[in-house]
């Protein structure tokens, strides 16, 4: 007689929380069902359930997101690059609870013991005796984990090594992959094993899931826009008879919530948590009454600071809206550069710089809209220099001339250096620097230059 295994699948939420009281109760509604009818089903999160552009997300570290998935009975999660990347690895090592079983083959600490949480893969066996081995795996951002304290490795390495260790051990394997629809087929194609991918990371939709070689990926977009359910069918020998997928548009899930939205609430609970004041000495208050342009050379000079640079470069975009003209909170920092953007330091020849400078000068740069990359306005802006000029292609730093041979270290923003605007950076001497963000250099800076009375 067949046997009938379920899986339910979310990806890439990104703290929307407009949609998860329904994506939950349809989960617990169809976990209860399973259970009544004494068939097998497991909950997986595919990663990126966080994004500290929300308040609530940046309030608690992200705990506050962690704590709904165990609520709703995750059994399997991995983490993605909102979740590796924009935490402190003390803040990332306390986001989950210990009996949470999170899947990351390609992620170990770089000293000490890993936290309780984080395992390479798990083996379930189901009631009627199928074991299934679960693999996660996450994007690596070399660069990125080294400054935070991990040690991330090549994904379909740590695949290939998990594999070994379960090929022989289980009927079933499932791999969770925060690594996008491209290395998901990838996988596909070079581990036949492999059952099931479960993908995230480039937002893509499978509306009922998409073949490539003997495996079956699946994926449900961004934000909560579906959540999705795998079926398979196993035979008495313990082999796939049959498997289908298919992902529930949450638009047309039962609306539950009478009164005040859960997103409402948490923003306002964000708010709570982020309001004490930070900056409210008489000197503060005066400056704050002023534009925003007035702040411009201000986040130059904490730009500068933070990454110890001869000049900065960032754009007015990143700022979405101005201080108010009484006392500063860390909700008004979050609210004016809500970003998971860190700076960066850029090492560059005189030509180099010259090159980026009259690129980053062009008019167009002005109203490219921006998606992604960490930043979470519309328009780019104008881009603003700080302590540097250039007069007919000769370079001035801070009043001073740049020979010829020199270097110039450059503050900015580290999204400048994934390749989309600035090609030409992928082979300069960068300096990345975690985990603070852009809000939390400019805070820090104009705490230090208004000192409370």
């Amino acid at each position: 007689m067949s046997e009938f295994i379920y899986f339910y699948h979310t990806n890439d939420l990104h703290s929307h929380f407009s949609h998860w009281p329904k994506i939950q109760m349809f989960l617990y509604e169809r976990q209860l069902l399973h259970n009544e009818a004494a068939e097998d089903c497991f909950t997986l999160d595919i990663g990126d359930f966080i994004d500290r552009s929300h308040p609530f997300t940046d309030a608690t570290a992200g705990k506050g997101n962690s704590q709904l998935l165990l609520e709703t009975n995750y059994d399997f999660i991995t983490i993605g690059n909102n979740e590796g990347i924009t935490l402190s690895k003390e803040e990332l090592e306390q986001l989950y609870p210990k009996d949470m079983t999170v899947l990351v083959a390609n992620l170990e600490a770089k000293q000490g013991e890993a936290p309780t949480w984080l395992h390479t893969s798990a083996i379930r066996v189901t009631k009627k005796g199928t074991k299934i081995g679960f693999i996660g795996v996450t994007a690596p951002y070399p660069l990125f984990y080294e400054v935070l304290g991990w040690k991330i490795s090549d994904p379909l390495e740590a695949l290939s090594n998990e594999m070994k260790k379960l090929r022989k051990e289980v009927d079933i394997i499932v791999v969770l992959s925060h690594l996008g629809i491209h290395q998901d087929e990838v996988i596909a194609e070079r581990f036949p094993a492999v059952d099931i991918i479960f993908g995230a990371h480039t937002h893509h939709i499978l509306h009922y899931g998409k073949e490539v070689g003997n495996s079956l990926l699946a994926a449900g977009g961004k934000f909560g826009q579906y959540v999705g359910m795998v079926e398979l069918e196993i035979n008495d020998a313990k082999n796939i008879v049959n498997r289908n997928a298919v992902l529930y548009d949450t638009n047309e899930l039962d609306t539950i919530e009478d009164g005040p939205s859960l997103e409402e609430k948490l923003v306002e609970e964000g708010k709570r948590l982020l309001s004490k004041p930070v900056l409210e000495t008489s000197e503060w208050r005066n400056l704050s009454k002023k534009g925003m342009k007035d702040f411009y050379p201000l986040f130059g000079d904490a730009l500068m600071e933070y990454c110890n640079a001869d000049c900065a470069m960032f754009p007015t975009g990143i700022f979405l809206q101005k201080f108010p003209e009484t006392v500063a909170t860390k909700w008004d920092f979050h609210q004016m550069l809500p970003h998971p953007i860190n700076a960066c330091k850029i090492t560059l020849s005189q030509q180099s710089f010259l090159e980026l400078y009259h690129q980053a000068n062009a008019n167009e740069f002005e109203m490219v809209e921006v998606k992604g990359l960490g930043f979470r306005g519309k328009l780019l802006g104008k881009m603003i220099f700080r302590h540097v000029e250039v007069k007919n292609d000769c370079i001035y730093l801070q009043g001073k001339v740049v020979e010829k041979h020199d270097t110039i270290e450059l503050a900015t923003l580290d999204m400048f250096t994934f390749g989309y605007f600035f090609p030409q950076l992928a082979t300069a001497k960068i300096e990345y620097f975690l985990p603070l963000f852009l809000r939390d250099i400019f805070r820090y800076y104009l705490q230090g230059k208004f000192e409370q009375e």
